[in-house]
This record gives C-alpha cells, structure tokens and sequence, in this order.
C-alpha cells in the first residue's frame, strides 16, 4: 500500500483534476515562463516535472544534473505539484522550492530560449557566464500532465519561492512579517477576517529567525507558530492560487466540494493463488525434534480459499482505509463530516473540500 500513499505524497497543494481540453488553441498560447496556466500539476519524477515546464514553455530546460547529484539530488527524485492560475516561471520555482535539500536553495537562469537549472551558489556565476553551460535536457518521452488555459491580463508578480532572504523577528507583529515578505517579493493574500475567527489578528506577536531561507519554509515557520495545538479546521494553512500565495484558515478552505477520479486498476490487481501443496508449518513447530508425523501438507480441507472477489475487496476497502486515515475520519461523510471516497471499476473517486486536498497532498511531507 506504499504505492498508494505515494500518490498523494509531496504536493503543495491538492490533488489535480480530470483532464480537460484547452480553452484556446495551443498555437494561440504565449510561449516562455511567463505563460500561464490555469492548474499546473506534476506527479513524478524530476525530470518528468522539468519536462513538463520544458513542454508548456516551449523553451529548452538544461539542467546541471552533476552538480545536483553532488548535494544528493537525482532526477528521480519524487514531485508532486499542484498551483492555481500560476505562470511557468512559478511553476518551476515551486518545484525546485519542494525538491531542494535544507540549506541549499536551487534556481534558475534564462537567457533567450534556454533555461539553466541548478543550485542557487552557482548561478551567480552563470549570470556572467557567456554562453550558459550546455547541461542535459529533461527527458521529454514521458511528462506528467497539465491543464493549460488562455493567458491571464494583468499577469501577477511572481511568487518566487525558492528565493533565499534571511529573516529574524523578535516580537513582531504578523502584519508587519506579512509586509516584510512582501517588500521582499512574495504576493500574499492573508483572510484576516478568517484569521480573526480563530484568535488571530494583525498584532499577534511572532518571534523567530532563519537564513537562506526559502519563502516556503519562511510560511511553514509562520503557520507552525500561529497554529500551536489547534485542530485541523482552526488551524492556519498557506497555498499558492491565482498566482499568489493566500494565507488562510481550515474552516474557510473546508466548504465547497471538488470531485476527482484516479486510475488505481494498477494497485487492485490481485495475483492468482495457483493451486499446490502447502506445508502445514504449525504442525512442523509443534512436533518434536526430530519425530515427524509423516504428513507435513495441509488438506485442501483444512484451509478454506479466498476467492479472488474477497481479495479485490480487501483490496478496495485497504485503500479506502489508507486514504481516509491520512486526514482523519472526520473528513468522510460517514463519520459527520464533507468528503466521500469510492472505487468504480479500476477509478478512485474523490469528492473533498480544499481543506480536505490540501490535507491529503501534505500527509506524507
């Protein structure tokens, strides 16, 4: 069952939608990092997420695999990404924000159609480099998917959230670290009126300090403190949508309904039980050393088989279980709460709130 939580490990967000057809035409869609897209997901690998961005953006993604390899990332590390309305530039920078090793940041540079990836130490030296380093592309033979949509007017800033800044706050209001990312870069959105619901307002006091420290990891710090012993739905949770990052509370995020389906015929195969003697290993424990009874094989008898039905049933209801218990059971509409989980066929069905995603997405961070 591994291979299940998997699918809903890593991501930043929630899980992704059914795949939907373009609203324009490819050939109509700007190209480069600063398209956008209406969800950008990613389950794979990341090379497979690199090359997703390589696909949408029509730019060629050269990525420094040996200087990544050096600080023990490889390319099939796991990445799982969902983000709202964000352009391509965002998109990447919220994967290198998941994959980065703590204390070590990675970027980007672009310079006319291509885009160098690597650690953030070295692209101060590719600035000045002429020509970039050659590096190796992302394999393009297989990419996660991705629902684009026509180009948003006016676009954002971007939500850089790889960006190193060192931050120390003794005391400070939650406003004031609010504006001081701002004025660092990072579009945020805050929901006072939510925060205040739950015993937060503008002048709650925070205290802590970080270098190099990511835009994630700087809202991971907040969220963490303001957050404290609260349940799920009072707590604090940040997510980026429409291309910025909104700091929020359970209770707004747990409302309206989203309903997914995901292929799991894979995880449901059940392998046949061929037929052949069995040895009766409690009777071998049981018997003296050295004396044997002369029949050490069970009857057919003695052991009734499951049926490959029963096996596919506990399958389902295992994986529904899992699923479940990775957000609580007060998530599911039997127990009192929004969500509801099925199988049909070889889909998983999902209905949750987006509290309920997010939850799900962060399970196995």
């Amino acid at each position: 069952m591994a291979i299940a939580v998997a699918a809903f490990a890593r991501p930043p967000a929630e899980l992704p939608p059914p795949r939907s057809p373009t609203t324009r035409p490819a050939a109509q869609q700007p190209r480069g990092l600063d398209r956008k897209v209406d969800v950008f997901f990613v389950s794979g690998t990341l090379e497979e997420a690199l090359a997703e961005v390589q696909r949408l953006s029509g730019l060629s993604v050269r990525v420094d695999w040996r200087g990544l390899e050096d600080i023990g990332l490889t390319s099939r590390y796991r990445v799982v990404l969902r983000a709202d309305h964000v352009t391509l530039e965002q998109a990447l920078d919220l994967i290198l924000s998941q994959v980065a090793p703590p204390g070590v940041p990675l970027g980007h540079v672009a310079r006319a159609s291509t885009v160098y990836v690597t650690t953030r130490a070295t692209m101060g030296r590719l600035s000045a480099a002429k020509p970039l380093p050659t590096g190796r592309s992302p394999a393009s033979t297989r990419t996660p998917s991705a629902r684009t949509a026509r180009p948003a007017s006016p676009a954002r800033r971007t939500v850089s959230a790889t960006t190193p800044t060192e931050l120390q706050f003794d005391e400070t209001a939650l406003e004031d670290i609010i504006n001081s990312l701002r004025r660092r870069g990072l579009d945020i959105d805050v929901n006072w009126p939510g925060l205040q619901v739950v015993g937060i307002d503008r002048d709650t006091p925070l205290s802590f300090n970080l270098r190099r420290a990511t835009f994630a990891r700087a809202l991971d710090r907040i969220t963490g403190h303001l957050n404290g012993d609260k349940d799920k739905l009072s707590k604090v949770y940040w997510l980026v949508a429409d291309g910025a990052v909104q700091l929020t509370t359970g209770h707004a995020l747990n409302s309206d309904l989203k309903t997914v389906m995901f292929d799991v015929g894979d995880l449901l195969m059940t392998a046949p039980n061929f037929a052949g003697p069995r040895l009766d290993v409690a009777a071998l424990i049981s018997e003296p050393q050295g004396e044997s009874s002369g029949n050490i094989f069970l009857d057919d008898e003695q052991e009734e088989e499951e049926s490959p039905a029963a096996r596919r049933k506990a399958t389902r209801d295992s994986l529904i279980h899992l699923i479940k218990s990775q957000i609580g059971e007060d998530m599911w509409d039997d127990a009192g709460g929004k969500g509801s989980i099925k199988i049909m066929g070889g889909r998983l069905i999902i209905s949750q709130t987006k509290l309920g995603f997010l939850l799900l997405a962060r399970s196995s961070r």
